[in-house]
């Protein structure tokens, strides 16, 4: 029989016991910081441009004491852990499942190319993390969640746009591009022969079939049409042939460099030729005139990395932060939609108030943020991105005297003409 001595006894080591028992699991409980993993190809222009979004994110997140995690009743930092996709999916795969298995991130950001961004997200989506991509364009990503949302849900598109919505803008410029050509020039639209000259790739092909019906329905004729490789280093033939056979205009779909081959050789070989469509390298407003040696000049494309205009209350501060921060404004539109994606992410775990991906899905579901390049929201059946005037915008640009970038598309936002080259103009009869 347990006399009261006793009983009090057990009592106290009773009490104790549960008391270590509850501090164990509020130290099991315990995080002491938000792990992102950023997939990126660290030898190319767009990875690197990642890379300096998502740094520029976490100091600024930081400096700010972090994010709020109402489940710990403080604010985290963030701390990146970054893995190479090399431009390949199976290495791609494979810096997902390190950052997943090794590094024990909570969340994914990056990629780029639709062909990796697909590899990543099937290994995202078995280690069941939400990833959040940051330049892949192609459909088949949302159209994943759409088919089978039990299993990717995790995935997020909130930018770039994908390829029928940014081919809206490629094509419209491609358009307003050719109508200064017949207006500069004195002739019938039906008279501006005009060239295809796009990157063999998954994600441009629905973009290059709206190309063709979209100017065959302006009247434009399309005279030539070439798919090279996105890493092209030599397009003499394409241009000769294209200018052979009466193009006017180089209708381009580049997202890697083979860009700076089209429009240096253009220029060097003085023809009567204007780039437009879409040129990924052209977004480049610190590198590209020095890369080209100025030979750029007149290269119109399709952009997400603006020159420095407010399409939104945070567009000229981040442009001012990224230049003070690196020396250059962003490489590509991979650089803000990065940092985008940073931020739209603490924005939905401060609302779902914890880490568990399974709550904080339906705040990025519902999320309508304002952020660097327009209003941010998805879908929340494909959590495909959402496009057009109040939401994300297309803009074209264009490369003048100077080395200055000037807006060309849409109208509301245009500040300059386009304005073609002399060996163009000297067409006009």
């Amino acid at each position: 029989m347990m006399t009261k001595r006793k009983a009090q006894v057990f009592y106290v080591i009773l009490m104790v016991s549960l008391g270590l028992v509850f501090c164990l699991l509020d130290t099991a409980e315990a995080k002491d910081a938000i792990r992102i993993g950023v997939v990126h190809n660290y030898t190319d222009l767009s990875g690197k441009s990642i890379k300096e979004g998502a740094i520029l994110a976490k100091e600024n997140i930081n400096e700010e004491g972090g994010i709020f995690v109402k489940k710990y009743g403080e604010k985290l930092p963030v701390e990146l852990f970054f893995a190479n996709s090399a431009g390949k999916a199976q290495t791609a795969s494979s810096a997902v499942e390190k950052l997943c298995a090794i590094d024990k991130v909570d969340f994914l950001v990056g990629g780029n190319v639709t062909e990796v961004t697909l590899a990543q997200q099937e290994m995202a989506m078995d280690y069941k993390k939400i990833f959040l991509s940051s330049g892949a364009a192609g459909v088949q990503l949302w159209q994943n969640v759409e088919k089978n949302y039990k299993r990717y849900k995790y995935y997020f598109k909130f930018e770039c746009l994908d390829s029928l919505q940014l081919g809206v803008g490629m094509v419209g410029i491609g358009v307003e591009t050719a109508k200064a050509i017949a207006k500069q020039l004195d002739i019938p639209l039906k008279d501006v022969k005009i060239a295809i000259i796009a990157e063999h790739a998954e994600w441009a092909e629905p973009v290059v079939k709206m190309a063709k019906d979209t100017f065959k329905k302006n009247g434009i004729e399309i005279v030539y049409t070439a798919r090279p490789s996105r890493t092209a280093t030599d397009l003499t033939t394409e241009l000769i042939e294209a200018t052979r056979k009466g193009s006017k205009m180089i209708w381009a779909c580049f997202s890697w460099e083979a860009g700076y081959a089209l429009v240096k050789q253009i220029y060097d070989l003085n023809l009567a030729l204007i780039s437009t469509g879409y040129n990924s390298v052209a977004q480049d407003t610190a590198g590209f005139w020095k890369a080209t040696s100025g030979k750029g000049i007149y290269a119109t494309s399709w952009t997400f990395a603006t020159p420095r205009i407010a399409l939104t209350p945070k567009t000229i501060p981040f442009y001012d932060a990224h230049v003070k921060r690196w020396g250059h404004p962003p490489l590509t539109y991979r650089g803000n939609v990065q940092y985008n994606n940073m931020c739209i992410l603490k924005a939905a775990i401060e609302k779902a108030g914890t880490l568990d991906a399974e709550k904080i899905i339906p705040a990025l579901e519902n999320i309508k943020y304002v952020g660097v390049m327009g209003i941010n929201k998805v879908d929340p059946k494909t959590h495909n991105s959402v496009a057009g005037k109040g939401y994300l915008p297309n803009i074209g640009i264009q490369w003048v005297e100077g080395g200055k970038q000037e807006v060309i598309y849409p109208d509301y936002l245009k500040s300059a003409e386009i304005v073609l080259p002399p060996a163009l103009l000297k067409l006009k009869k």
